[in-house]
């Protein structure tokens, strides 16, 4: 009987934690990674796939997307775009666990996901000043369902400087993840947002996302603005962890009521492009182009454009995600390489904030980053897969060593793209072909719930941690 389920053969294996760039043959198990080694004999595995002249990540872990069902917008089918991008393992920032299994069911890949539950004033919280019992009611429901965490949507839906600070604290006190998107009452989704972090930290921790994204000028010239914000990255070391993206589109909210855009984002982004904030100050901005429409067409997302996407934000009665082409390349070129004083990354991952949205692009364009030079395979790698899942306390993953989960992402670097991708030593996508079917929800052993059979068979818990407890900057 073959001693191997899977053997990938004569590829070259990028694993920064174990060894670097070497060529090598991968064996597969139980789920597990059993040997990495020269020469592995074919007879040994009950299959085995020639991977001659491809790269063979850790699976790639992309710790900011959007594939949760909440509200009106299925973001699920975003399961599909990121298994034929190659992710194997995909955090949610904003949804439920509920959102996440119902997802699955539907248009699941095999992925392995989880998900921060979102503090959204007027939503999730009665208004934008919640008091200390309010705040500690709501994280202790969300983690007991399931949720890895809590994200501050702050940009977006601000809360008080006060109540943000409140929310991170609390999370801290108990050991749940916490993520922000900057800004609050007194500030906005910008440079501001990002100077206001060491005082609504004090000695506390929490990740910050799409750092670039506080990097579109409106405070001052992109370039001026991205050096103080990886200066306040470097102030802040052993506090944060942070995340960037490469895309210069973002992803946010059409919705209007009473005339008023209600999306401070979408509100920062017409102000950007001239456009009156208001329904009609939007309505215009959409006719004109230069606000797209994330609409499903052809079982994935793409963007829409003038009167086509006017009709679709119409038809949903302003209830659908826009995008607007906001962020300049070179913010988003700076902090994916920037270093620090002693040689490592100043913001930690590259994540995509895609999924739903059309931008996942962890290999195409960090790819092109290795062409030009900017990063090594082995940096892109612990941008793309090690140390997004060593953020989460996903130590399994990330790596290619004897025991760990068998992740991998096979990368064809001419094209840029992957080619296969394995969750748990089961192929979900080989060369644009998803074959996964629902998939793996991560929670933490305080999930007091139960899921559908179906799923629940897959599902895993992950080791209790916080970026104060069993997560650390990386």
């Amino acid at each position: 009987m073959p001693e191997y389920e899977l053997l990938l053969v004569g590829g070259t294996v990028v694993d920064p934690l174990n060894g670097g760039v070497r060529r090598a043959d991968l064996a597969i198990s139980e789920g597990r990674i059993t040997e990495v080694g020269e020469e592995i004999p074919r007879s040994r595995a009950r299959e085995a796939i020639d991977v001659g002249g491809y790269l063979v990540f850790p699976g790639l872990v992309d710790c900011h997307v959007h594939i949760g069902r909440t509200g009106r917008v299925d973001k699920s089918i975003g399961h599909r775009m990121l298994a034929k991008a190659g992710v194997t393992t995909a955090i949610d920032f904003g949804t439920t666990v509920e959102g996440l299994i119902s997802g699955a069911l539907a248009n699941g890949a095999g992925l392995n996901v989880g998900g921060l539950f979102p503090l959204i004033p007027g939503l999730t919280l009665r208004g934008p000043d919640p008091t200390k019992r309010e705040l500690e009611g709501m994280i202790d429901r969300a983690l007991e369902a399931g949720a890895l965490g809590m994200k501050i949507m702050g940009g977006h839906s601000p809360l008080t400087p006060d109540a943000t600070a409140r929310a991170i604290e609390l999370c801290n006190e108990r050991r749940a993840y916490v993520a922000f998107h900057v800004g609050t009452t007194r500030t906005g989704s910008d440079l501001r947002g990002l100077r206001e972090l060491g005082e609504l930290l004090g000695g506390n921790h929490a990740h910050v996302a799409h750092i670039n994204s506080y990097c579109r000028g409106l405070v001052e010239d992109p370039l001026s603005e991205v050096r103080e914000a990886l200066e306040i990255l470097e102030g802040l070391k052993g506090k944060v962890v942070s995340e960037s993206h490469l895309a210069r589109i973002n992803g946010t909210s059409g919705r209007c009521s009473g005339g008023e855009v209600e999306d401070h984002v979408t509100r920062n982004c017409l102000r950007m492009g001239g456009y009156p904030v208001s329904e009609e100050g939007l309505r215009r901005a959409i006719a004109e182009g230069y606000a797209a429409i994330v609409a499903v067409h052809g079982g994935e997302t793409a963007l829409l454009r003038g009167e086509e996407a006017l009709e679709e934000w119409e038809r949903a009665g302003s209830d659908i995600p826009v995008s607007f082409t906001v962020t300049p390349p070179e913010s988003s070129f700076i902090c994916a390489v920037a270093k620090g004083k002693d040689g490592r990354f100043i913001v930690d991952a590259l994540a995509t904030d895609g999924g739903f949205y059309p931008r996942n692009f962890l290999l195409e364009r960090g790819l092109a980053l290795v062409e030009l030079g900017a990063l090594t395979l082995e940096e892109l790698v612990l941008k793309i897969s090690s140390n997004p899942a060593r953020m989460f306390g996903l130590m399994s993953k990330g790596h290619l060593s004897p025991g760990a989960d068998a992740d991998v992402t096979v990368v064809d670097p001419t094209a840029r793209e992957a080619v296969m991708s394995v969750v748990g030593g089961i192929p979900v996508m080989v060369r644009g072909v998803v074959l996964g079917k629902a998939g793996t929800v991560l929670v933490t052993d305080r999930f007091r719930g139960n899921f559908p059979k179906p799923l629940g068979e897959r599902t895993v818990k992950v080791r209790e941690g916080t970026l104060s407890g069993g997560i650390s900057k990386v």
